[in-house]
């Protein structure tokens, strides 16, 4: 798995995903408060292009959007020194 670039929508959405730790992020948070309009293609290239894997719920909210959420752990690596 890769990361995208800085600022691409890509990046942002990964970002947010990471930062949840895990829990559920529902597709309304990338569109309408981070206004991310591709988000859902966004997530398709992550999955695809870099290889992340996100889990898309099998529920949706109230107003039909899905909640989307990465598992896996990030590994660090260590610096020689």
């Amino acid at each position: 798995m890769t990361y995208p670039k800085e600022n691409t929508q890509e990046r942002k959405v990964l970002d947010a995903l990471l930062e949840a730790d895990g829990a559920w992020l529902s597709k309304r948070v990338f569109a309408y408060q981070m206004m991310l309009t591709q988000s859902g293609r966004a997530l398709h290239t992550l999955e695809n292009r870099f290889g992340w894997k996100i889990e898309h719920s099998p529920f949706t909210d109230p107003q039909g959007f899905k909640s989307y959420r990465i598992t896996q752990r990030v590994r660090q690596l260590e610096l020689a020194v």
